[in-house]
């Protein structure tokens, strides 16, 4: 596991590795802030998990939707073409 993080952490630049890491923890974080007090019968602590799980799993989807599919050559569509 450290081996293959150093391979990825060395073929890209430390911004990029920080932003891929963030796109695949953020949404992990946000479910198991909500599951693990509900797996304990604290409802209160699930209720305000719940105002911080909703922007950590959008924000990745919605950067992915914007920034990553924006830069994508073939989903751009040349007028008069």
């Amino acid at each position: 596991m450290i081996r293959i993080s150093r391979i990825i952490w060395e073929k890209t630049s430390n911004y990029d590795f920080v932003r891929k890491a963030l796109i695949y923890v953020l949404p992990v974080a946000g479910l198991l802030g909500v599951t693990v007090p509900t797996l304990f019968g604290l409802i209160n602590l699930t209720m305000l998990g719940i105002y911080l799980a909703i922007p950590m799993i959008s924000a990745p989807l919605i950067y992915y939707a914007v920034f990553i599919k924006r830069a994508d050559p073939e989903d751009i569509e040349i007028i008069g073409a």
